[in-house]
């Protein structure tokens, strides 16, 4: 029987595979994962959700204190537990489901589809999976719920009839798929595992501050249960049921075929907030009302980590002093640096996702920045925010630019039409363009106070769209270039006139 304790699936850098007994036990070695971004994620997670549950800090001063117990007292805790993490038929797993067998190994593997899962990066489907690699999809399945749509029979567990059928595509951001979904998942990284996983571990009393939430218990510690009974319902709001949520009632049978159905149910905000998300309010517009909603930031493939980093790292003080981490606000566990600046003059961010939009299911890039803790300053923040206006309208501007070009080009007037040749220019300098600004914006986190980025920032507008346009008439790049010195002058561009 592979145990997830005792074997090795692991993929740690430099290392190879090793198991969660050896990850533990050499804890202040390793460096990193090993692994993609969702991958890395989920494992993170996993030793993060094991050590919380072994230590339980209750207050900060109880997290500064237990760095020097989590080898030793995670270790205790993976002995205790050792036959949850048994991979077939109970890690993560639901075993009081009657085997339906309507998938196979493969529909765990985010790079593989199979069935009703979803393709992320390529196109092979007969594999022979190792346990190791059974294990690490098992797992990134349940945090990102990516196992596709969901389609399975009326079927009777413990004695309650339940019709997933209706339940349809879990991963598609409807409520109760999984915090992660849809979201920038961000982490603190530290020189090591041991210390990433103390940066991000979080004390009970921060839980509490959302008074619906928990500390709670992890999956593995539960013993069977409905899903709509007292203690599906006690995991849905608890921390440490949602670092590794149980998203999809999954079997994995010894014959390889797998049983997927619907899991247990995740609290949606604000009865949930996911620690490591940043959060926003938006004002909704409905005829003569409107109302503020507060939303997670959500990830992009196309959206590059920095330009969100003031919502990540927005730490509001409370009416009272202090941090209040229930309301809008970012990363819940950066207010460890806050607190103890000397000790740590920089930081480091992990920031990744699982976009999911219908069929269109992608993982983004694993974005690592490195970052004075001293942007953890409301009034830097603010500069910070002007200077991802700055190249936001930067952007608008090469938009506009790219039409205005193509209207002198082809002797029109009024606004330009979107067509395949627009699209293309446009495209093309938005991929020139926006690696310039992120090589920018790291420059400027250093030096917030400088303000020379708004002329830099027009400069790199021009360079981006004459690189784009190499092969229309100069008049035609002329008139874009005017278009981008006019424009730059203005509040907000006219991106569609000529």
């Amino acid at each position: 029987m592979f145990n997830l304790v005792r074997d090795p699936w692991i993929p740690v850098f430099r290392k190879g595979l090793m198991s969660l007994h050896d990850v533990f036990s050499a804890f202040g070695q390793l460096e990193s994962f090993d692994a993609p971004v969702l991958e890395t994620i989920s494992l993170t997670r996993l030793l993060l959700c094991i050590a919380t549950a072994a230590l339980r800090p209750k207050t900060e001063q109880d997290w500064k204190e237990c760095r020097n117990r989590i080898v030793t007292e995670s270790l205790a805790y993976l002995d205790k537990y050792q036959s949850k993490f048994d991979l077939r038929g109970a890690f993560l797993q639901t075993p009081w489901v009657p085997k339906i067998g309507n998938r196979t190994l493969s529909s765990l593997m985010v790079a593989c589809p199979s069935a009703n899962s979803h393709l992320l990066f390529n196109h092979r489907t007969s594999i022979k999976w190792t346990e190791a690699q059974v294990a690490l999809g098992l797992l990134t399945t349940q945090v990102f719920n990516s196992g596709g749509l969901l389609k399975s029979p009326v079927y009777t567990a413990l004695g309650e009839e339940v019709h997933d059928e209706k339940i349809k595509d879990f991963s598609c951001g409807s409520p109760g798929s999984s915090t992660c979904v849809n979201i920038l998942v961000t982490l603190i990284q530290g020189d090591t595992l041991l210390d990433t996983v103390h940066f991000n571990m979080i004390p009970e009393n921060w839980v509490r501050q959302v008074p619906t939430m928990t500390l709670g218990k992890p999956v593995w510690e539960y013993g069977p249960f409905k899903t709509k009974g007292a203690e599906a319902q006690e995991l849905s709001k608890s921390y440490l049921g949602n670092l590794v949520p149980l998203t999809r009632g999954i079997v994995i049978h010894e014959d390889d075929t797998v049983t997927m159905v619907g899991g247990a149910p995740v609290a949606d905000y604000p009865e949930y907030r996911e620690p490591m998300a940043a959060q926003y309010t938006i004002e909704k517009k409905q005829k003569k009302t409107s109302e503020f909603v507060d939303l997670y930031k959500r990830c992009s493939v196309s959206r590059a980590a920095w330009r969100d980093l003031e919502a990540i790292l927005d730490l509001r003080q409370g009416p009272k002093g202090g941090i209040q981490l229930g309301a809008k606000g970012g990363v819940w566990a950066l207010k460890h640096f806050i607190d103890s600046l000397s000790d740590h003059p920089k930081f480091t961010l992990l920031v990744g996702g699982f976009s999911c939009d219908k069929a269109k299911k992608e993982a983004t890039p694993l974005w690592v920045y490195t970052l004075s803790a001293g942007m953890l300053n409301n009034d830097l923040l603010n500069l910070y925010a002007k200077f991802v206006g700055a190249t936001e309208k930067g952007a608008r501007i090469l938009y506009g630019a790219a039409a205005a070009c193509l209207c002198k080009e082809r002797g029109e007037t009024g606004k330009r039409k979107v067509d395949k040749t627009l699209d293309m220019i446009r495209s093309r300098s938005a991929e020139i363009y926006w690696p310039q600004m992120e090589a920018l914006a790291m420059r400027v986190a250093q030096d917030l106070n400088d303000q020379r980025y708004q002329s830099e920032v027009r400069n790199l507008v021009k360079s981006a769209f004459i690189q784009a346009v190499p092969q229309l008439r100069p008049d035609s790049v002329a008139a874009g270039l005017l278009y981008i010195a006019s424009a730059s002058e203005q509040v907000e561009p006219q991106i569609s006139m000529c």
